[in-house]
């Protein structure tokens, strides 16, 4: 008798260090299985017999795997018991290690700066962070990133791409002078003669 795993979800968790991180896995139970085999895929489809397990679970429905080096990877699992091994679950994939953002320019308008950039992986699944002359100025961006600057002050700006990896490093940076910010305190007096 084979036994089916009914679906697999595969939750990527931050890593604790640039080199390695841990994954969470979560699925449906087995009926009849007295363990689980997680399998990382070497080719473009499920092949137990020359793919290799990761770990094996017993009967539970959610388990981790730490010391995964960062980049996309693709498992699947199978459920086993005294009668053999089930088929292949479906096949979840981790994300790709966010790239660093690319073309990254600015316009300035009145003291307003709009920053764009174009994201160098569709599968990064990322946010951005902006910095100026390294420090972070806002996080969880999406898309692009407007904001206003009237010191008279050079800037310096870079993006970073972030997903369940960590973060990439910097992009080139863009450099906007500001204009000076808006005079204040002036005051008029009369001199007569």
């Amino acid at each position: 008798m084979k036994v089916l795993i009914s679906g697999i979800i595969f939750i990527l968790l931050l890593c604790t260090t640039a080199f390695a991180g841990t994954v969470n896995l979560t699925w449906t139970a087995s009926t009849g299985a007295t363990g689980y085999k997680l399998y990382q895929m070497k080719g473009t489809s499920p092949t137990p017999a020359t793919d290799t397990v990761i770990t094996t679970f017993g009967v539970v429905t959610s388990g981790s795997v730490t010391s995964v080096t960062p980049g996309a990877y693709s498992y699947y699992m199978t459920a086993f018991n005294t009668a053999g091994e089930s088929s292949a679950s479906n096949v979840v994939t981790t994300p790709a290690v966010a790239s660093v953002p690319s073309g990254l320019s600015a316009s300035v308008s009145n003291g307003n700066v709009n920053l764009t950039w174009t994201a160098n992986s569709t599968n990064e699944s990322a946010t951005y962070n902006l910095y100026d002359n390294g420090v972070k100025l806002q996080s969880n961006l999406l898309t692009n990133a407007d904001i206003i600057v009237y010191d008279g002050k050079a800037h310096s700006y870079t993006v970073t791409a972030v997903n369940g990896w960590g973060e990439s490093a910097q992009s080139n940076p863009t450099i906007v002078v500001a204009i000076p910010s808006p005079v204040t305190g002036l005051t008029i007096s009369i001199v007569t003669q």
